[in-house]
């Protein structure tokens, strides 16, 4: 086996034997010493941008990103932000029932959100790619808009208004404070959105990977397409 790609996460499916500590951490950890004893070429591993603060998915991205750089293996690490499809709809976006839409402490943190496929194309590209290897590509969305934003374009798009709903930072402050991972970690990944924001430049990607992502006007104009007429 020449090369391994890892895109396995507890994130959207956790249970008490798949949590952030045995997937996200120590089973990639695990399945990279596995790699190199089987002697894999090549390692590609799909992980996020350094957001603020510290959080269980954000500690096992960051853990892994050291083991495999220091497996001795060739590697690619794909740091990729928010999903499209994951984070504009229900339960974090567009509510299809209510056509509400959902901000984390006022949304204004400008994120450079990606389309799913977009992140595979990257994938796929970077197993072939000689120059991939041995780095760390940041690819997103071809601009970076914030929740507020996105209101505004879905508004444009439909010729109506939605309606506002928002966690604040108060309840944001709450989950991080909790003792459950999963409520630490999705705070985390909410507050990016609050001011922080996640812009990823995408020039090395495109001049490596020939990495051109799709627009994110593209996904919300199916999404609002959808949505029921109340």
């Amino acid at each position: 086996m020449d090369t391994v790609v890892s895109t396995a996460t507890s994130v959207s499916r956790p249970s008490e034997t798949d949590t952030f500590e045995s997937v996200d951490h120590q089973g990639q950890i695990n399945l990279v010493t596995l790699a190199k004893e089987c002697g894999v070429k090549h390692f590609v591993f799909v992980s996020f941008p350094e957001f603020q603060g510290t959080f269980p998915l954000q500690s096992a991205k960051r853990a892994v990103e050291a083991s495999l750089q220091a497996s001795g293996m060739d590697y690619t690490i794909i740091q990729a932000p928010h999903f499209q499809e994951s984070w504009l709809t229900a339960p974090t976006g567009i509510n299809p029932e209510t056509n509400a839409i959902l901000t984390f402490g006022g949304g204004e943190g400008k994120v450079s959100w990606i389309a799913i496929d977009d992140v595979c194309e990257a994938i796929s590209t970077s197993v072939k790619a000689p120059e991939a290897r041995n780095r760390i590509l940041k690819v997103g969305g071809p601009e970076a808009l914030s929740q507020q934003d996105i209101i505004l374009l879905c508004e444009n798009l439909t010729g109506k208004s939605f309606k506002r709903e928002n966690i604040p930072q108060e309840q944001l402050d709450t989950m991080s404070a909790s003792e459950d991972p999963m409520m630490q970690t999705f705070s985390g990944l909410m507050t990016v959105c609050v001011n922080e924001g996640c812009e990823v430049d995408n020039t090395e990607a495109q001049q490596i990977l020939g990495f051109r992502p799709r627009p994110i006007k593209d996904h919300l104009t199916q999404l609002v397409a959808s949505l029921s007429s109340s």
